[in-house]
Formats: structure tokens, sequence, C-alpha cells
């Protein structure tokens, strides 16, 4: 009975992660939240097609309207289960979320791919490159020089990579909020210290939350 009781609240637990759907992946872009115009789409679908094909670095960008009331914890690591992001041996996926109406962003990151796409840099792509652009209204450009500098950090090919990740403390100092940005990082590696990794595949990589409410407005 206790071992019953046990697989009905797993079923539980996975419906309840699961409640908001999850497309399959057709394209490295999928873009339920219409951020991107078909130009742009395909521009970026074609240079993330030109990194896998060249590198084995899986990159997918997954637009939303909205979470639904899930966070974007859960939702980001079902959709890292279901895609599968990534060789199997070498674990190399990355899985870039925008959630719009929510004003929350998440990059995850295969085990593969932890040691030199950080928590510092994936945090850095979030401040630095995308909120900007995103505050301008400009998705496509923001988008865009995000997986290009995810792209660059994971193959090691430092023309792709942005300077405000290149050269972080340059970044930092010319904004306003960098104090922010230091005690945010700081608080979330005191997080992670104490709360432990979660395990398993891409999802249970390094995940940055980053929800920017006060970045974008």
């Amino acid at each position: 009975m206790k071992r019953l009781t046990l697989f009905l609240c797993a079923l539980l637990s996975t419906a309840i992660l699961s409640a908001l759907p999850i497309p399959p992946l057709n394209e490295p872009v999928t873009d339920l939240a219409g951020l991107l115009r078909p130009d742009a789409r395909q521009r970026i679908n074609s240079y993330l097609h030109e990194v896998h094909n060249q590198t084995g670095v899986h990159i997918a960008v997954f637009t939303i309207p909205s979470l639904e009331g899930e966070t974007i914890e859960e939702y980001s690591m079902s959709v890292a289960e279901k895609w599968q992001l990534g060789q199997k041996d070498a674990d190399n996926g990355v899985l870039l979320l925008i959630a719009l109406n929510d004003r929350a962003m998440r990059i995850e990151v295969g085990y593969g791919l932890e040691g030199t796409l950080t928590d510092i840099k994936s945090g850095l792509i979030i401040r630095e490159v995308m909120a900007p652009r995103f505050r301008e209204g400009n998705w496509e450009l923001g988008i865009y020089d995000a997986v290009r500098t995810i792209a660059g950090i994971a193959t090691g090919n430092e023309e792709w990579i942005s300077k405000a990740v290149s050269n972080p403390e340059t970044a930092t100092n010319s904004s306003g909020n960098g104090p922010v940005l230091i005690a945010f990082i700081l608080f979330y590696l005191l997080f992670s210290i104490t709360a432990g990794r979660r395990k398993g595949g891409l999802g249970g990589g390094f995940l940055w939350p980053f929800v920017i409410m006060s970045l974008l407005n």
C-alpha cells in the first residue's frame, strides 16, 4: 500500500510539473510568444543549426507568453527533460527560456558545459546582453546576441562572445545596477551551497534563474 501511495504521488507530481503544455522540438527556436519576425527567427534557426552541425553543441530558444502560475524552474526542467538537448555522451545542450508576461528568463546548461558556461557568465548574458535590448523592445537582437554569446563560450570562439561577458568588470561598472547584480550573485551562490544541486541530465546541471522584473521596467 505504501508503494502504491508513493507511486501515485510521483504521478501527481509529474502531472503538476507538466501542466503547461510543452510543444515538440522541431527547430532550435520555438517562439510561442511571437517575439521574433519570421526573417529573424529563420536567421537564428540557421545560425544554431550551423553551430550544432559544426560543433555538436545544441542550443534551443523557447519563448512563451506566460508560465500560467508555474515556476520557471519547474517548467524549464520539464522542457529540458522532454527535449533532451545535446549529445548523450557529452551532455552539451543549452536551453534559453523566456516567459514574456512574467518577465522571467532562464538559462539551463548541461553538465558537459558547466565548466565553460558558468553561473557567472550565464548571469551576465541575461543581465548585460539580453536585458538592455529587451528594455529597448529589441527582442530579436537581444536573443540573437545571447545565443551567439552562449555558442561562443560553449565552443571557445571568442569572436562570438559579447564584450559585456568577456569584460564583465567594464559591463558592471557601466551599469547603475552593478551592486544589485553582485548582491544577487552572492545570494544565489550562498543559496546553491545551502540547497545543493539536483542531479540528472540537462535539467540537473546549472540552472540560473533570473526573474528580472526590475531590470525590464
